[in-house]
């Protein structure tokens, strides 16, 4: 009994960490395509 509860915290935990990574990877990639869409739009704007 107190293994499998063990083993679940085990499992919980490993889920919380990849969503936890994933959330922040997602995070990171989504800020650095922000920042290179609004330079993209700068650039435009400056070369028009």
């Amino acid at each position: 009994m107190s293994w499998s509860k063990e083993g679940w915290k085990a499992i919980l935990l490993l889920l919380l960490k990849g969503i936890v990574i994933f959330v922040v990877v997602y995070g990171v990639v989504f800020v650095i395509v922000w920042s290179i869409m609004k330079l993209v739009r700068f650039l435009k704007r400056r070369l028009q």
